[in-house]
């Protein structure tokens, strides 16, 4: 608890300290899938300007599989429910990066996919740039033609939402 503390305390910071720490923590706990969990989690919740490129790194490391829907909830889920910073990216890039995450994991679990999607339904929640860059996202969803019913659900409610 205590060394979770420490890094939540260094995690917005871009300092030799930072990446020190995580490695330590990794290699103290790389056994207990729970604590590593939240290792992931902490660096998708991060505000530093390379957390996407991070995520896609950690998405490489062996204790990371889509195959486990608690490693894609740590990583990818904690992105887009903690990370208003780099989701919500004005250029659009926290959203492409979701809806490929979802099409790649609509073919291994289709349930966790269509969790994936839901901030997607919230659109209309954000300034009209941000809706405009989701509503393409969306698109981009439903013109897969081997889009699982789960994920299709998801995305099509949101679309029939429109203003």
């Amino acid at each position: 608890t205590d060394r979770l503390a420490a890094l939540h305390a260094l995690n917005d910071k871009n300092i030799n300290a930072r990446t020190t720490a995580l490695n330590d923590f990794y290699h103290r706990f790389y056994e207990d899938q729970i604590v590593i969990d939240k290792w992931f989690s902490l660096q998708a919740a991060s505000p530093l300007k390379n957390t996407v490129a991070t995520i896609r790194a950690l998405m490489k490391n062996p204790l990371y599989s889509m195959k486990q829907p608690n490693k894609v909830k740590a990583l990818i889920g904690t992105f887009c429910a903690s990370n208003p910073i780099h989701f919500h990216a004005k250029d659009g890039t926290g959203y492409n990066f979701l809806v490929s995450q979802i099409l790649r994991l609509d073919t291994i679990n289709p349930q966790v996919a269509a969790r994936l999607a839901a901030p997607l339904g919230r659109w209309q929640s954000y300034d009209l740039s941000r809706q405009n860059l989701i509503k393409i996202q969306l698109e981009r969803l439903l013109g897969k033609t081997t889009l699982s019913a789960d994920v299709f659900e998801i995305a099509s409610k949101a679309l029939d939402r429109r203003a």
